[in-house]
């Protein structure tokens, strides 16, 4: 079972790999920022690489790693959203160059 299923946006990232749409990858970006907030997810992801950059990881406690894999799954939803939706724009965008070259 994976850590975020029965999450809103792990249900609607399964939903973004199966029909790529940007209703959908516009609420994964909605539900991340619902859940994390612009502030918070900077702090999270600052912790995540300041735990990572420590010689010494066994002063990381259950709790704190788990919340840094909690962060890491969040964060994965997120950039496949971003990643889907700059595709969808550099289409459009090579989409509209290519219709004013022929005009």
């Amino acid at each position: 079972m994976h850590p975020l299923q029965g999450v809103r946006i792990y249900e609607l990232s399964e939903k973004l790999k199966r029909e790529p749409n940007k209703k959908t990858a516009w609420k994964i970006i909605r539900a991340f920022y619902d859940f994390f907030g612009k502030d918070q997810a900077d702090v999270s992801l600052w912790h995540a690489v300041t735990i990572a950059m420590q010689a010494d990881n066994d002063k990381t406690d259950e709790i704190e790693r788990g919340n840094i894999l909690f962060f890491y799954e969040y964060f994965i939803r997120l950039n496949q959203a971003v990643s889907f939706l700059n595709s969808e724009k550099l289409k459009e965008k090579a989409d509209n160059s290519q219709g004013a070259a022929t005009e």
